[in-house]
């Protein structure tokens, strides 16, 4: 299967010239995967705040392009506006059958709860993803000179920043008691 993406990994928390370089992360097919699907490729992606690259398999490259459907964020429920935003939306009187009703008032809440969250929440996930993305820049230019000293610090920097972010991120939309 053809590969794309890191060729190695830095393993252990070692830090300058004690750095090991190994590639454990490995994607395995027999033959009859591989003539079902000859177009298929793995892609290793950099390994973020974990031991181990991620790896996607893709088995073309074809785009699938669509409306994105709305994603209902549980930590919305908890905030002291959410309850009033959907009363007003449901105290609206509307012609029609029950499921006419239903969908029309789904409809409505729909851009009121994503004006909320953007509102309220907006820039969580884009601090996550502004670090992780900083994250990614430092581990690709640490593949091509992997003993740098100071690219290791400036990685374990941002690995602290991403890990900071992504747990913030995480508890935005943790309900409690989960």
């Amino acid at each position: 299967m053809k590969v794309t993406g890191l060729q190695c990994k830095l393993e252990g928390r070692q830090e300058g010239e004690d750095k090991i370089l190994s590639k454990l992360d490995r994607v395995l097919v027999n033959s009859e995967w591989c003539r079902r699907w000859p177009e298929a490729y793995t892609k290793f992606l950099n390994k973020g705040i974990s031991d181990h690259s991620p790896m996607v398999v893709k088995w073309s490259n074809t785009v699938i392009t669509g409306r994105h459907s709305f994603k209902f964020m549980n930590h919305l429920t908890l905030d002291c506006d959410f309850l009033n935003t959907v009363t007003q939306i449901w105290a609206q009187e509307e012609e029609g059958c029950a499921m006419f009703r239903l969908m029309r008032n789904l409809n409505r809440i729909r851009p009121r709860l994503i004006e909320l969250n953007r509102r309220k929440y907006g820039g969580i996930d884009a601090r996550e993803m502004q670090a992780r993305d900083k994250l990614d820049n430092i581990q690709e230019m640490l593949q091509g000179d992997p003993m740098n000293i100071h690219l290791q610090k400036l990685e374990k920097e941002a690995r602290e920043e991403h890990f900071e972010a992504y747990k913030v991120a995480v508890a935005s939309i943790r309900l409690p008691g989960l």
